[in-house]
Order: structure tokens, then sequence, then C-alpha cells
């Protein structure tokens, strides 16, 4: 891989809270990233449909008027390599796009697509990518007539073996993609949109042969059974969506590519200068809310929704290029953009196409003449990575005085370095650790294994009791923690115990971090602390300790202890554990003693003089003896 290296003409990032997101890359690992790869060269002809090529990276198919189907290999030297995979006598419905199936992975491929005019569907063989190319005509596999007008297609699922066809009318057929056959026919969709014969609508998929249909103000979800091949209807309901506005034409439906049927929705007008609306909705109960995205300054010429991402393209007004700007689909936060060289032609919304092959994308504009390409890095959760690159920030931007610490815990400088080892010292530490302990309660530093390092280190205990106070620390650096704290000097088991964990995540610290070694006085401790709840009222001990753990926490600790070291467990004192096990039980005793007096306090209290509980209370119950003869 050798993409071109970014210019500030040709990649941008975002101002402000946005811009943090081009930076996280050495906090989080991952960032999101847009860059612009060298352009294709040219195809030979008009290109009329795209598509990604099942199974590789960076590899598109393309019908191109005059020769046919052709592949496109970005990663090829020199900006990309086209090769044909044969001929075509006809035409095809470009903006319904094309298929690629791998077949098995033999040495044919399979590629189909709505004729125009959109009444039939076509299935071709081709080579593989990598077979030898040949410019003879691509094999005809069946020519399906449709019985009607095809309003929009889809594949349910990135690796089916189907496609989704909505045919005018609202019958839904889903055909295989290496025999061109209809496998699967649905039951014509019923609702207001169709009294009205509307042909606002669109279909998207949701899982393996699982697909939504949009029509209107309604929506429909269908599953092709693979058994019986019947195409079922699982799911109908209406789209709320008040306060939308007006709000159009329905221009396209995509997956959000989440484990629920959640879609992304697009109205407009069909002229580019048209306004843009999209909205989430989650396809479920008998009506779906729809949630508005914020709305842009230009509209998009095309759109794409991938990896939880909305990509969209808009045109710079004045030049000709073309601005590719990512957005979070679910929020519609901006994350990054990309300035295209590439000409849109005098129609630019209805001769762009867009597409993308797993992390690059391919986008043709020019009447069908030209095309540029991006490669992109698109991590999940770009919210919670908005929100949490403040914290590169603040650790970039931090106080010199912990300078030497910052470059060690970013690798920039050794552990036995002068500067880190006279911070750490006996001298400066307690000037180190009051510093560092509030850098952490403003989270300057992430919470990470190499601050836990620093802590242990320079037994900074007033930094790790500020540490284990945020509720993003994980499990295993809160027992790192407690591990550090042999002499338990610092008294930090009183706040790991307290924290809120997942009991699995802890149970795997305490096997994989705490030392076999600080089990029993870790188990005195916790042994006297359920003493003192047996002689003091919590209230008391709350008190006279403030922060003490709660018997239930307690407990739940001892839980945890128990399942993640109990190989430790075994080797100890049979006196200890006996101890260990006196306590817990001495404390489930009262607290079923406490939940009798409860409920038996609780009962009086109900009964009220001359009440029907009471009447009840003082007659003899009713008693009654049957004899059974065995």
């Amino acid at each position: 891989l050798k993409p071109s290296a970014p210019t500030p003409q040709r990649q941008r990032g975002l101002s402000g809270r946005g811009a943090h997101l081009a930076a996280m890359g050495d906090l989080e690992g991952e960032s999101v990233q847009l860059q612009v790869l060298p352009k294709p060269p040219s195809a030979g002809g008009k290109i009329e449909a795209i598509a990604a090529v099942e199974g590789k990276e960076a590899t598109f198919v393309a019908f191109v008027s005059g020769i046919g189907l052709r592949y496109l290999d970005l990663d090829a030297e020199g900006g990309g390599l086209w090769s044909t995979a044969g001929g075509v006598a006809g035409a095809i419905s470009g903006q319904f796009g094309v298929f690629h199936h791998s077949g098995g992975g033999g040495p044919a491929a399979f590629v189909s697509f709505v004729e125009a005019p959109a009444r039939s569907w076509v299935c071709l063989r081709v080579p593989q990518v990598g077979e030898a190319m040949s410019v003879d005509q691509a094999a005809l596999v069946e020519r399906t007539a449709l019985g009607a007008a095809v309003a929009a297609a889809c594949r349910a699922a990135p690796a089916d073996g189907e496609a989704a066809l909505l045919l005018a009318g609202g019958a839904v057929r889903f055909l295989d993609l290496s025999t061109g056959k209809v496998v699967g026919k649905g039951p014509k969709l019923e609702g207001k949109a169709a009294s009205s014969g509307s042909s606002s609508m669109a279909i998207a998929g949701l899982g393996p042969r699982r697909v939504a249909v949009v029509w209107e103000a309604e929506y429909f979800v269908l599953e092709l059974e693979a058994e019986t091949q019947k195409v079922l209807l699982r799911s109908q309901g209406s789209l709320g969506l008040g306060g939308l506005g007006s709000l159009g034409s329905l221009m396209g439906a995509s997956s959000m590519g989440a484990r629920e049927d959640r879609v992304l929705l697009c109205w407009g007008g069909a002229s580019e200068a048209s306004a843009r609306t999209f909205a989430t909705v989650l396809l479920e109960g008998v009506t779906a809310s729809a949630s508005p995205l914020p709305s842009t300054a230009a509209p998009s010429a095309a759109w794409l929704c991938v990896s939880g991402y909305l990509a969209e393209c808009v045109p710079v007004e004045g030049q000709s290029d073309l601005t590719v700007a990512l957005r979070d689909a679910r929020f519609g936060m901006q994350v990054a953009s990309a300035e295209v060289p590439l000409a849109l032609g005098k129609k630019a919304a209805g001769g762009l196409l867009f597409t993308a092959s797993r992390g690059t994308a391919l986008i043709v504009g020019g009447k069908g003449s030209e095309a540029a390409a991006l490669r992109w890095r698109l991590p999940r959760f770009s919210l919670q990575l908005l929100i949490g690159a403040g914290a590169k920030e603040a650790l970039a931007q931090g106080p010199a005085q912990l300078s030497a610490l910052r470059e060690m815990a970013a690798g920039k400088r050794p552990g036995d370095d002068p500067a880190v080892e006279e911070m750490l010292s006996g001298k400066r530490r307690k000037t180190t650790d009051e510093a560092l302990a509030s850098e952490v309660r403003r989270r300057c530093w992430p919470p990470s294994h190499e601050l836990v390092d620093i802590i242990v280190r320079g037994q900074c205990w007033a930094a790790a009791r500020e540490l284990l106070g945020l509720p993003e620390l994980g499990e295993d650096l809160a027992v790192r923690l407690l591990a550090g704290d042999a002499g338990q000097e610092a008294s930090l088991l009183a706040h790991v115990v307290r924290r809120a964990s997942t009991p699995g995540l802890l149970q795997a610290a305490l096997e994989n971090h705490l030392p076999p070694a600080l089990l029993p006085a870790l188990l005195e401790v916790l042994i006297e602390w359920m003493e003192a709840y047996r002689e003091f009222t919590p209230a008391a001990l709350q008190k006279a300790a403030p922060g003490l753990p709660t018997q239930a926490e307690i407990v739940r600790f001892f839980a945890a202890m128990a399942d993640g070291c109990l190989p430790s467990l075994l080797r100890l004192e049979g006196d200890l554990l006996e101890r260990v096990s006196e306590a817990l039980l001495l404390a489930e005793r009262e607290r079923a003693r406490g939940e009798r007096t409860h409920s038996t306090l609780r009962a009086a209290l109900k009964i009220k003089e001359g009440s029907v509980f009471l009447r009840e209370a003082r007659e003899a119950p009713a008693v009654e003896a049957l004899l059974l003869d065995f």
C-alpha cells in the first residue's frame, strides 16, 4: 500500500472538537482517516455502473459502454489497472448498479444487473479477478423477465448469494446471483402508499436474506426463508416523520450495519440544488420514529452509508473539486473531509456514482469518464472517540512540571532517565504525587498501564486514589493498583471494593494481576470489616469510617476472589478459610433474619382495627379432613 501523500488542498480536518479525531492514533490506536489516492486511469468509455468485487480489497467491477464489464484494481501500480472481464451486448439501468458474486471461489464469477428498460434481470459468467481475462462476450447464464418495472435493488448482506428487487406496485423478488433465477417471491405489499399508487419507495438490506422496504411513510421487513424459499413478511408499521418538515421524494435507504433493524433514509428533490434530509429509523413497533440528522450547508450529489458512517459527495461551488465529508450516521457529527479533483458534468446528482470496497471508495463523475479514489479507516463509536479525544489534547498540552513522566508514558523517554528518577525520588515524591493527582482528577492523563507503572513505582498514592475514582478505569488497572499497595499503606482496598465493576472482568483481573502472597492480608481486612458490621450499625460505621464499603460490596468482592483466585485460596491455612466461611455464613443469617422481620412488620402494619385482615386473623382457620383409601 503506497497511497499518495495528502496535501492541505486534498485533505483537511475539522476545527474545534472534530479536529481531535485526526490526532487520536497515539491515544487509542484508531482514528478516522480519509486520504485521496492517485487518480485511476481511464476506463476507455463511459462508466454506467460500478460495484465492489466480492471478497477483494480495493477491487471494483464496472459496466463500461462499448466495452462491457471491466475490473479495476486500485492496488496495482500507477494508480490502478483496468482489465476486461467480458463484452456485453445490450444496455444497463445503471441507477440500480451491478452485483458481483464470486460463486464459491472457482475460476468463474458472476455479474448481474437490471437491463434497460428496467423490466428484466441478466446474470453473466465472467473470469475471476486474477484469472486470464477475455475480450469475448461474457457468457449469458440467465435472462429473467420480471413482469414489472424495477423500482429499487439491493443485496441483503455483503456475502449473500441473492439480490432483492423491489418492483413497481410493491412486489419483492429474490434472485440467485449465480443462476439468475427467482428463488423467492414475497407477498404484495399493501398499505396507504400502495392504495395511492405512490412511487416513492426504497429497499435496504438488514442482514442475510433480510430486507426492509420503505414506501412513503410505511415500512415492511421481509425475510427469505432458506428451507421453503418463501419470502415472509416479518413486520410492518408506519414511520413517525413528525417534525421533519417538507421532505420531498424518498431517494434511498441503507442499512446502518448494526445488529438491530436500523436504516438511514434520504429524502430530496431531483434537482442537484435541492436540499437532502437524512434520518435514522429503528424499524420496530407500530410507529417507528425517525431521528433527523443535522442539515448541511450544501446538498449531496451522492451518498453512501458504510461502517456506521455517512459519506457524502458535495460539489464545491465555483470549482471542479468535490468534497467528500464523513459524518457519524447515528448522530450526524462530521468527523473528517477531503477535497477530490473530479469534474462532475452538468448534472452532478444524476451522473455521479459512489461505492466502496471495504476500506477503499471509488467515485465516478465527469459524465462517467473520470474516476477518483479514496482510502479511509472508519473505527466504530465515533461519538465516544470524539468525546474522548479531549484527553489526548489535555495530555499533550499538560503542565511542563510532569513533562518527563509524560514522555516516559508515551515511550519517548526510558524509565531510568535521570529526570524521571529525580521526579520519583523521595525528595520530590510528595510534590509529584500532588501534581499527578491533580492532573488525573482533571482527566489530563488517560487511564493506562503506563500510568499505573508510574504511580506504583513512585508510590503516588494520592494519584492512585484519584485514578480509582474514575468510572472509566478498567478492572485490570484497578487490581494492579491494589497489588502495588502491598503494605496497604494507602488503603486502596476500600476504593477497589467500592468500585462498580463487571463480575467477569473483575474475576479475570484478580486472577491475572493479584499476587497470591497478598491474599492472607486482604482476607484479614475483609473479615474485620464483616465483623464490624455485626457489632455496629451501618450508619455508625459510616460516621466513624467514611468510605467503608457496604456489606453487600464486601460480599461481592469475596465472590470475585473465590472465582478468580480459587487455586491460590486452596493453598491458604484452613483456619483463615474457616473464618471467611463463618463470616459469610453469619452475614447470610443476618440477612435472612432481617428479611423475615421486615416482612412480618410490614404485614402487621397493614392490619387495622375493624379491617378485613383483622377479622380474618381472629377467626379460626377452616380445616377440612378427607379420608383416602389406599
